[in-house]
C-alpha cells in the first residue's frame, strides 16, 4: 500500500510539472503577442521611417513614415533595387551587411513630384546568435526639413519671450521718437526734409506694428472672457468686418462675402473676431489673385456655426502648413509670424 500511494504522489508531481510549463508556455505567448502588438503601435506611429531589408534588398516592414519619405504610396511588395531614387539605401544597407558595422549619412530621396526629401539615414544590423553574418537590416529615415523646423522652432520661441520683453523696452522710447517726429514736421518747408520725415514716421509705426504683435500675444494669453459673455451675431459682425477692411484695402472687387447662417450668435468677443477676421483677410490679401471674388468670406450654420476665409493662392507645403499657427514661424521676411498665432490663441 506505502509502495502505491508513493508512486501514485510521484505520478502526480510529474504531472503538474508539465502543466505549470505549458501554463508559463501559455502566459510567455499572450506576453509576446502584446509586446508584438506594442511595437507594432509604437512604429506605425512614429515620425521617424523605419524599413526591415534583408541582404537581397526585399523590404520586409515599412511603417507609414517611410512610405510617404519614399514615396512609395500603399504599394505592398517593395524593393530598394527596383526605383533608381532608392539604390543609396540598397546600397547602404549592403555595406551594412558586409562590415556588420551600422552605417549613416544624409541622402537625397527623388520623389515623383520632381523635389527631392533630405532625410538623415541610419543602419543597424539586427543579427542572431545563430548566424551572426545574416539576419535583416534596419533603416531608419529622419527628414531633415522636420528636424530643421523643430530646431527652429525651439529657437524662435526662446527668442519670442526675449522679444516681449524687448518690446516693452522700446515701446516708449519710439512713442517719444515718433511725437518729436510729429512736432518737427510741423516746422519743416524743403520737400526733401519732408520727406525724410515722412520715412521716419512710416517706419517708426511699421516698429510700432511689430511690438504690439508681440505684446498682443501676451495679452492674449492673460485675457480670456468668460464664455457666453459676448454673443454678437455671426453673419452681420462678420459683414460690418469685411466691409470696413475692403474699404481700407480697395479691395471690394476681389472680396466676395457669403453669409449662410442667419440669426446664429456666437460666444466670441467683438473685439477679438475682428482682429482674427483682420489677420485672416491681411494674410489672403497677400497671397491671393487680382481676379474678382480671389478673397471669399463664408459663414454655415450646418451643426456648429463655422467661419471660413478661403483665397485662391498656391496651396502650401506639407512642411509649412504643419507649423503654420507656430509663433514666429513665417515664410516672409518682411512679417513677424505672430499673426496666425495670434488667430489661434483668438480661437481657443
Amino acid at each position: 500500500g506505502i509502495g502505491f500511494f508513493a508512486l501514485a504522489f510521484l505520478a502526480h508531481q510529474l504531472a503538474l510539472r508539465p502543466a505549470r510549463g505549458e501554463a508559463a508556455a501559455r502566459e510567455g505567448r499572450r506576453a509576446a503577442l502584446m509586446q508584438a502588438q506594442v511595437n507594432r503601435l509604437v512604429i506605425e506611429t512614429l515620425a521617424d521611417g523605419v524599413l526591415v531589408v534583408d541582404p537581397d534588398g526585399k523590404v520586409h516592414a515599412a511603417n507609414p513614415a517611410a512610405r510617404e519619405l519614399l514615396g512609395a504610396g500603399t504599394r505592398r511588395r517593395l524593393k530598394l533595387a527596383e526605383q533608381p531614387a532608392w539604390s543609396p539605401l540598397a546600397e547602404m544597407a549592403r555595406r551594412t551587411f558586409d562590415s556588420g558595422q551600422q552605417q549613416f549619412c544624409d541622402l537625397a530621396i527623388e520623389q515623383r513630384s520632381g523635389a527631392a526629401r533630405r532625410v538623415f539615414v541610419r543602419t543597424r544590423l539586427a543579427s542572431t546568435v545563430a548566424d551572426p553574418s545574416g539576419g535583416l537590416c534596419v533603416v531608419f529615415l529622419q527628414d531633415l526639413r522636420e528636424m530643421e523646423a523643430r530646431l527652429r522652432t525651439e529657437k524662435l520661441a526662446a527668442m519670442g519671450r526675449m522679444s516681449t520683453a524687448v518690446a516693452h523696452e522700446i515701446r516708449n522710447p519710439l512713442a517719444a521718437i515718433s511725437q518729436a517726429n510729429d512736432l518737427l514736421e510741423e516746422e519743416l518747408q524743403a520737400p526733401g526734409q519732408r520727406q525724410l520725415s515722412a520715412l521716419v514716421r512710416q517706419n517708426a509705426q511699421r516698429l510700432s506694428q511689430i511690438v504690439e504683435e508681440i505684446l498682443d500675444v501676451a495679452r492674449v494669453q492673460h485675457k480670456s472672457a468668460p464664455q457666453g459673455h459676448f454673443r454678437p451675431e455671426l453673419d452681420a459682425a462678420v459683414r460690418t468686418c469685411c466691409q470696413d477692411w475692403a474699404d481700407q484695402n480697395h479691395s471690394g472687387e476681389r472680396l466676395r462675402i457669403s453669409p449662410a447662417a442667419p440669426g446664429q450668435h456666437v460666444a466670441f468677443d467683438p473685439d477679438h473676431l475682428r482682429r482674427l477676421l483682420v489677420n485672416l483677410l491681411d494674410n489672403a490679401l497677400r497671397y491671393a489673385s487680382h481676379a474678382p471674388d480671389a478673397i471669399q468670406v463664408t459663414t454655415t450654420a450646418e451643426g456648429a456655426p463655422t467661419l471660413t476665409v478661403w483665397s485662391d493662392g498656391a496651396a502650401l507645403e506639407a512642411a509649412v502648413e504643419r507649423h503654420l499657427f507656430e509663433p514666429f514661424f513665417s515664410s516672409e521676411s518682411r512679417s513677424s509670424g505672430l499673426g496666425l498665432y495670434i488667430c489661434r490663441e483668438l480661437c481657443e
